[in-house]
């Protein structure tokens, strides 16, 4: 059984629910960065960005104060704790929490957030490489055992592949078992292109004090 974030909507686009905007931000539609993107996706889907795709070219609205804050940052890349930083700093009520530790922990950790309905940044490498890529974890796949739910594979938006079409996610992060049934130190990441092992590194959830339908029913 899988479980998605409600924000979401699949079809031939994949769109932010009840709305035709599209969600998924792909590396060069603005370029940069993959935790950029990410980012991007996960406020869209928190009703705080109407229009993640295009969020260099607003003179305003939220998309272009996002926009001010990320460039001193564009060129050079960004750390889960600076984003963790710009996010506070928009003052937007959001509250980011940011995990690292070994693979299986920050598996742990991922699993949890998105079992919660909040999204989370991921970031991972390939085994035996140092370079890090990131990717938004939008919903779990598991088993239900009687009453309990055994979520084996995080469902992920990646803006370096292809737009999800007739889904809500592009890649899947499959937990692996060592010998005697434990947890091994990396993940099975799948795409509709490759198949590798990957090591997450850390991870940030994204939690709202408030929903986007409590926000909106505030008076002024």
């Amino acid at each position: 059984m899988q479980q998605l974030h409600p924000a979401l909507q699949s079809g031939r686009r994949l769109t932010l629910a009840n709305s035709n905007a599209p969600a998924f931000s792909f590396q060069g539609c603005w370029d940069g960065g993959c935790a950029w993107h990410a980012t991007a996706m996960a406020l869209a889907m928190l009703g705080f960005l109407s229009d993640p795709l295009h969020v260099s070219s607003r003179r305003s609205a939220p998309e272009a104060e996002f926009w001010r804050r990320a460039q001193p940052l564009y060129l050079s890349g960004v750390s889960l704790e600076e984003l963790q930083a710009l996010i506070r700093e928009l003052d937007w009520g959001l509250r980011p929490a940011c995990f690292e530790g070994t693979h299986t922990d920050v598996f742990r950790f991922s699993k949890r957030e998105v079992m919660r309905g909040r999204p989370v940044i991921l970031t991972f490498r390939q085994s035996r490489r140092a370079t890090l890529h990131a990717v938004l974890a939008v919903g779990i796949e598991g088993r239900k055992i009687g009453a309990t739910f055994d979520g084996h594979t995080l469902l992920v938006v990646d803006s370096a592949e292809a737009e999800p079409v007739l889904a809500a996610y592009n890649a899947r992060l499959t937990r692996t078992a060592a010998d005697r049934g434990r947890l091994s130190g990396n993940a099975q990441y799948v795409t509709g292109f490759d198949q590798r092992k990957v090591v997450l590194t850390g991870a940030m959830s994204i939690r709202s004090s408030a929903t986007a339908a409590e926000r909106n029913a505030r008076p002024p």
